[in-house]
């Protein structure tokens, strides 16, 4: 149960890769068959080298890399940051040896003690032997990245919450999940736009509220801008558009700002 290759991963492989590439600090470790073995060895005796673990159809038979043996303990010492799990296999041939101790890694999983640990379990039945590391990782990226992507609903049960329980959302994602800037920018806007239709001073408060908290954003200005717009406050308006102009240099953005900017400009003179 020697550690000497995570020794080798922490004091010199991850510095390197640091080193020479352009990395932002979220580390994913994905790996196939034995290499997925590999996977939840580490995470098991050093989760805190990765975020997040991709193991696509790991070789468990024969208690390889000491994994069945030690994962009931084991699991339960991953304190601290949050870290991730995919774990995924298929019916396939050459998956049979692997599927009694797959069954039973995943019973651990849901029946052990680990609040830092979060894990998804997948199944690609009739799919092919080789396609499932391509499978697992396009799924585990999905996921993994999902609260990144995805904007609040401003019904859900964060949103409900108000601007509070949003910023408190994703200062979670950028501090503990991530370590880099998740903006709160669209699911702000999100809900602005839902309350600004029921109650025009709320839904301002909002906007503004998208522009505090993201005021490098030039999407939180021009929400802003166009609210002000609508309530035919357009020297307000113009100040927020021309700040939304000059925090994008995107030919996208520029050409469509400055259109709207000529429009609050000439309502403004009338």
């Amino acid at each position: 149960d020697s550690t000497a290759l995570l020794d080798f991963i922490a004091q010199s492989l991850l510095p390197a890769i640091d080193a020479k590439y352009r990395t932002n600090g979220f580390r994913i470790m994905n790996g196939f068959t034995g290499n997925a073995g590999l996977v939840i060895y580490t995470l098991l005796n050093r989760p805190e080298l990765f975020n997040a673990y991709l193991a696509a159809s790991p070789v468990l038979s024969n208690d390889f890399a000491y994994v069945m043996k030690s994962a009931a303990q084991k699991l339960e010492r991953i304190q601290g940051k949050p870290r991730y799990l995919m774990l995924t296999t298929s019916d396939s041939d050459f998956e049979q040896r692997q599927l009694v101790d797959f069954a039973a890694l995943e019973s651990l999983l849901e029946t052990s003690n680990h609040p830092a640990l979060h894990y998804q379990v997948k199944r690609f039945d009739g799919t092919y032997y080789m396609t499932q590391p391509i499978l697992a990782t396009a799924y585990g990226i999905e996921w993994l990245f999902d609260d990144y992507h995805r904007v609040l609903a401003p019904d859900s049960k964060i949103a409900s919450g108000g601007v509070p329980a949003i910023v408190e959302h994703y200062r979670y994602l950028s501090e503990q999940k991530y370590g880099f800037a998740v903006p709160s920018t669209d699911s702000l806007i999100a809900l602005a736009d839902a309350e600004f239709a029921k109650d025009k001073d709320k839904g301002l408060a909002v906007y503004q509220a998208a522009v505090k908290a993201n005021p490098e954003s030039h999407s939180a200005h021009d929400a802003l801008a166009r609210a002000y717009g609508e309530l035919k406050q357009f020297d307000l308006a113009v100040t927020q558009q021309k700040l939304a102009l000059a925090k994008t240099d995107h030919p996208f953005w520029t050409r469509k700002y400055s259109e709207s900017l000529a429009a609050f400009e000439a309502k403004q003179r009338h």
